[in-house]
């Protein structure tokens, strides 16, 4: 007997038929990074003819595999087969004012909620639903509600991007002492250019320290100006994910000392200069295992190879404007032109493996 079965064997012997769903449910909420308690429960619901089990099974298996995986559009379209015929029921096990979720392995994962809800019932929610990311909407005149909001304690990934919000309503969300397990913050958008006293806010011990997932959609100096105070205050000593899109008046000259931790996937959306490369290439990139760039020079791209931003990458996505695939082909193609030293760009079976496979899983979807 496996021992998935056998803990639910034993499990069941210790709980009634009504309280076995409830105490599987439990265990997913405790252990929400886990998929193993998540399949027990899929198991358990298909026992009972819920699709929803299907449901959660289909999810986690499209969350291990690749989307160039034979059977990931299949998996796929399925999801979003049982989704359709039965999200208006699932979602109805919210009480709460949600406008909008997704799904995620099988789960309520990203929701989109009043800054009421959260004030009033953020605890009730929080605690009944794996839920990670958190969309706030109408913000205006919460402020100073946000010091009492002890349901803070349980966010532990916060969308803010796009978000229209006063600098003061803002502020009293990042100072609360409440907010400190936050994990994942996404913060910016034109709507919204964090001040420097924003700024300083998300560098705060409370927040920096916990945090490994950043998403900054920058205007106006927004991205340098996080990171920038990150630098001063010793950087973000976790940080494992980091996303910039740079927009208007946006830059990113000097990034060094953001973060201590070495990034494990960086993504950039937007185009880049051989200066943004060099402040990109102070950061700890040794260890960067997915990297996405829509827009780079051939120079700039070297510059994050000498920084060893290639050396463990598994997942490479480059944009596909023809200079940016000419100079990839390049690469690929002729790493003894590019270096004269020993260390040759993109000369790495496996990112030449995962740079092929691309060109070959693009052809095929024309």
């Amino acid at each position: 007997m496996s021992t998935l079965y056998m803990y639910r064997f034993v499990k069941a012997l210790y709980m009634t038929s009504d309280s076995i769903g409830s105490g599987f449910l439990a265990e997913v909420l405790a252990d929400p990074d886990n998929d193993v308690p998540r399949l027990i429960y899929a198991d358990w619901l298909e026992e009972q003819g819920s699709a929803r089990g299907e449901f959660i099974r289909i999810q986690c298996e499209l969350h291990t595999i690749d989307s160039r995986h034979p059977q990931w559009l299949d998996l796929k379209y399925r999801s979003e087969e049982l989704l359709s015929a039965h999200g208006n029921e699932w979602a109805e096990e919210l009480q709460q004012d949600v406008r909008k979720c997704d799904y995620q392995r099988g789960f309520i994962d990203t929701i989109t909620v009043l800054a009421r809800t959260l004030l009033k019932d953020g605890e009730s929610l929080l605690t009944s639903f794996p839920v990670r990311w958190i969309r706030l909407n109408y913000v205006k005149g919460t402020a100073t509600k946000w010091a009492s909001c002890t349901a803070l304690q349980l966010v532990r990934f916060l969308d803010l991007s796009h978000l229209k919000i006063g600098e003061e309503d803002l502020l009293g969300l990042l100072k609360s002492s409440h907010l400190t397990h936050l994990r994942g913050l996404k913060i910016g958008g034109p709507d919204q250019v964090p001040s420097d006293r924003v700024a300083q806010a998300v560098c705060e011990s409370h927040i920096a320290e916990w945090l490994e997932h950043l998403e900054i959609e920058g205007y106006d100096g927004c991205t340098e100006r996080i990171l920038g105070y990150a630098r001063v205050v010793g950087g973000f000593p976790r940080l494992k994910h980091l996303r910039l899109t740079p927009g208007y008046g946006d830059r990113y000259e000097d990034l060094s000392g953001a973060t201590s931790s070495p990034l494990e996937s960086l993504v950039i959306h937007g185009s880049l200069n051989v200066r943004n490369c060099e402040a990109l290439s102070t950061i700890p990139l040794h260890q960067l295992r997915k990297l996405t760039l829509n827009s780079f020079p051939l120079s700039g791209l070297k510059k994050l190879a000498e920084a060893g931003a290639l050396e463990s990458v598994e997942e490479l996505t480059l944009g596909d404007p023809e200079s940016t695939a000419r100079s990839a082909k390049e690469l690929f193609l002729k790493p003894d032109h590019v270096f004269s030293s020993s260390t040759h760009l993109l000369n790495h079976s496996h990112l030449q493996q995962s740079f092929y496979r691309d060109q070959e899983f693009h052809r095929g979807c024309l």
